[in-house]
């Protein structure tokens, strides 16, 4: 992932056979800007919404947890930012809740072997301004996210492609250097999706700003942004797909940090929905009468990263003394509760055992030494490494209040070994920029010593978590490499399995390069957490694990 050109970063997400098995047809169907008090209009509409109006039964009110980064969607790859972008741009295809993938802007794909796809692309599609949409656009806003100077959040899903061409009026075939078991996913995510090219180019200056807005042609489309407070989008009047008409004619986005204050919101009605619920916060709206509250079984990680670049924690001893001080079942347990599920040593829980057997995962996954809570094995470590005697150091932690609560807990677990840990809480943003390594010190470096993160893998595949994670070519400033950890074995590895159309043999290559990181750990497994939705009764919406992909507000209903 490139270095990144706006003010602020994104969250993780979320987070990946081939054409033996995975590369299958469909058939037809129905730059982030600073805060401050700016306000944009949408490019296509001087109207201004009543959104605000909590009378307006058809006005969706929807509760974030923070700004988004851009409307941008090269830019959109948080678990904030897509909930908005994704209503107003679309992508080829489609991510369904059950991680099969159907049509959208592409009425039908072939894979016509494992390095070739071909797309037929629709010829009844508008922009929410009543212009066509072109096959031009659709490859100018694909190659968007391609090259060495592309700043793209999404840059990555790139690096197998050699070219996008026009192979028929409305036709576009992408060639792949090389196979690739993700590729089949990437055009259902951003990284896939259509904005108009002239109107990007009548923008470049502001594109995706609060003042400059974005033309696509989603459900929806943009109306105003005042950053840090409020983003509202109107319904799309020229939206070409008829047999999706919006229940809601508005969606009124309201920035809501505080944990708390969220939980008020949604219990009094003053918002409908919240997607990112924390765990300890559900209890509080167990007895609301208006909300239903959903769990899905995520592709969810919670972390420890280590900075594996900077000392103490370039010595793995260090790593795994810390791991063996650390009590993550019964952390977990009391945190999450049902919520949640210790982490395994791998790096994917069992929503994820989705190529080769469940029952083969879970036997392999029993096999792993989990660095389960061992004070003398701790203490073992940290002798042979380089600080036997133990030192201080920095746990950098967002404040969201679970977090906080594992923060303490690891502090305390840690003084038992001789490492003292100042907690640093920072705002969600600042999290962010430290993942994605735009915070770094005098000398270059990613400028944090330890950091609780989480992260979901972008596609329905147990190695989803691994390439934007843990792989050489993300450690660098402004990848999403948290922990700067490089391993040419594991990147070996990696590339062999993922450039396979065996299923069997990417199984096998998985469970090699997951041992080798263990070993190393880079990174703490600490659960496989669930994604915890609020849902005001007067709506039903359909949730998956990537809903930062697919939850569309096109598809909710009013009961």
């Amino acid at each position: 992932m490139k270095k990144k050109n706006i003010v602020k970063t994104l969250a993780a997400a979320l987070s990946f056979a081939i054409c033996l098995t995975g590369c299958s047809g469909g058939t037809s169907s129905s730059s982030g800007s600073s805060k401050g008090s700016s306000a944009g209009s949408s490019p296509d509409s001087s109207a201004t919404s009543d959104a605000g109006s909590s009378s307006t039964d058809t006005t969706l009110k929807w509760a974030l947890d923070s700004d988004i980064v851009s409307l941008d969607p090269i830019y959109a790859y948080d678990t904030t930012t897509n909930l908005v972008v994704v209503q107003i741009v679309e992508s080829l295809l489609y991510i369904n809740t059950d991680g099969s993938v159907s049509p959208m802007l592409a009425s039908d794909w072939k894979c016509v072997d494992d390095k070739t796809y071909v797309y037929q692309i629709r010829d009844d599609v508008t922009f929410s301004d009543g212009t066509p949409m072109t096959v031009e656009d659709v490859i100018f806003s694909m190659e968007r996210n391609m090259g060495s100077e592309s700043d793209s959040y999404v840059a990555w899903m790139f690096d197998s492609v050699d070219s996008i061409e026009k192979t028929g009026d409305w036709e576009i075939t992408v060639h792949l250097k090389n196979p690739d078991a993700f590729w089949q996913y990437v055009p259902a995510t951003t990284g896939g999706a259509v904005i108009s090219k002239a109107y990007y180019e009548e923008h470049k200056d502001n594109y995706g700003t609060a003042t400059g807005g974005v033309l696509a042609t989603g459900a929806y489309k943009f109306d105003h942004w005042t950053n840090g407070s409020e983003i509202v989008l109107t319904a799309n009047e020229n939206y070409w797909d008829k047999s999706s008409p919006c229940d809601f004619k508005t969606i009124d986005y309201t920035i809501i940090t505080e944990d708390t204050t969220r939980i008020a919101a949604l219990k009094t009605g003053q918002t409908d929905l919240s997607v990112n619920v924390s765990v300890d916060m559900i209890g509080q709206l167990s007895d609301a009468e208006n909300l239903d509250i959903n769990s899905v079984h995520a592709y969810r990680i919670d972390h420890l990263a280590f900075n594996t670049e900077k000392a103490p924690f370039n010595d793995k001893n260090v790593r795994k003394a810390i791991c063996y001080a650390i009590d993550a079942e019964n952390l977990v347990n009391s945190i999450y509760g049902e919520y949640g599920t210790p982490g395994s040593g791998l790096l994917f829980g069992d929503a994820l055992y989705t190529i080769g057997s469940p029952e083969d995962w879970e036997e392999f996954a029993a096999t792993l030494d989990n660095y389960s809570y061992n004070i003398e094995k701790a203490k073992e470590c940290l002798a042979a490494s380089d600080y036997p005697d133990g030192f201080d150091c920095r746990l950098a932690v967002s404040n969201i209040s679970y977090y906080q609560s594992m923060a303490v807990y690891i502090q305390s677990a840690l003084s038992a070994i001789g490492i003292n840990v100042s907690i640093e809480q920072h705002t969600y943003d600042e999290m962010i920029t430290i993942q994605f390594g735009n915070l770094l010190d005098e000398n270059g470096v990613k400028d944090y010593d330890m950091g609780l993160f989480d992260w979901q893998a972008d596609f329905p595949d147990p190695a989803g978590n691994v390439r934007p994670i843990l792989i050489s070519s993300n450690a660098g400033a402004g990848g999403s490499n948290t922990s700067s950890f490089r391993n040419d074995a594991v990147d070996e590895l990696f590339t062999k399995e993922n450039n396979s159309v065996d299923e069997n043999e990417r199984v096998e290559l998985i469970k090699e390069y997951s041992e080798l990181i263990l070993d190393e750990v880079p990174i703490y497994v600490l659960s496989f957490s669930n994604q915890s939705f609020a849902v005001n009764k007067r709506m039903k919406v359909d949730l998956g694990p990537l809903y930062f992909w697919d939850l569309t507000a096109k598809d909710f209903t009013l009961a």
